[in-house]
């Protein structure tokens, strides 16, 4: 006969997951019951959940642009082009203003930006902007975060940009390149952006109930396919040497991908930097505010 474990017992405390499930399941989510999955086949499989892990980071799901909320992308100056063998989208729109490139996060688009797009646009300024290798209406890379490192690079380097704007995962190859490859940027605003790359893995992977030690061992083997140390790809430690590119850092308060204690180090690390924290907004949700917009307008019109 199947024993019930009982509360108290070693394996089930009250208020866990597993208490939940066997005396109280109608609190018990599919999500936690993903969460709990994933921990078990972490300590019975941990190599096959490494695998997994490692390929949703170098693979992101396929999301396909959605549906447009107004008709910027209509008049934008798209463009095909090819880059290592991967055809990427890219859009521009022409201004009399300064020009500014938009760098999308992980699993993001350019349709993110569709918001800040129609009101650079209004005001006049150059727009540029792309859908990274394996995500958007490009192409699949095999090698998706080094490319779209290397992307950006290429990107800011033909059209000699000088202003940037960047939402999550975006800050990470935009300050790198800033920083190291001494790419001459005058403004930069980096929208929800972390403070480094393994905090950002360690955020992600929490919400799939991934642990640490699944996650270090993830990290070493991207470490062993790139050639890099993880460490180095610090937004933070990238700040310091910025001290000559004017910054504005925009979060949420209720960021549950990113919190808001993280840009708070990249700011702190920023000389000069300048900080806005907006209230009840989180990672998506802050591209379509209008006091998000109007700040980054008036940055870059100073």
């Amino acid at each position: 006969m199947l024993q019930i474990p009982q509360p108290g017992n070693s394996i089930i405390t009250k208020n866990s997951l597993l208490y939940n499930i066997f005396f109280q399941p109608s609190l018990i989510s599919s999500k936690m019951i993903n969460k709990l999955f994933i921990k078990i086949l972490s300590r019975i499989a941990p190599t096959f959940v490494v695998n997994k892990l490692y390929n949703t980071l170098n693979n992101p799901r396929s999301r396909m642009p959605s549906n447009y909320r107004t008709n910027v992308f209509s008049f934008a100056n798209k463009e095909v082009v090819e880059f290592k063998g991967i055809n990427i989208q890219t859009y521009h729109w022409d201004g009399k203003g300064p020009e500014v490139m938009l760098i999308h996060g992980w699993e993001g688009s350019a349709v993110n930006f569709e918001k800040i797009i129609n009101f650079l646009v209004d005001n006049d300024f150059k727009v540029r902007t792309f859908d990274a290798p394996s995500h958007g209406l490009s192409e699949d890379s095999k090698s998706t975060m080094y490319d779209f490192r290397e992307l950006v690079y290429h990107m800011i380097k033909k059209y000699s940009i000088k202003n940037l704007i960047t939402h999550s995962f975006g800050a990470v190859p935009s300050t790198y390149l800033a920083a190291n490859k001494k790419v001459f940027m005058e403004k930069m605003v980096l929208i929800a952006c972390p403070n480094n790359f393994y905090d950002w893995i360690i955020d992600v992977s929490s919400k799939f109930g991934i642990g640490k030690k699944i996650v270090d061992l993830t990290i070493d083997k991207i470490e062993k396919k790139y050639d890099m140390d993880i460490n180095d790809m610090s937004v933070a430690e990238f700040a310091k040497d910025l001290k000559k590119v004017k910054s504005l850092i925009i979060h949420g308060d209720i960021d549950k991908i990113i919190p808001i204690e993280k840009p708070l180090e990249v700011y702190k690390n920023w000389e000069g930097s300048k900080f806005l924290k907006l209230k009840n907004l989180g990672h998506s949700k802050i591209l379509r505010s209008d006091e998000a917009i109007n700040s980054l307008l008036n940055f870059l019109k100073e």
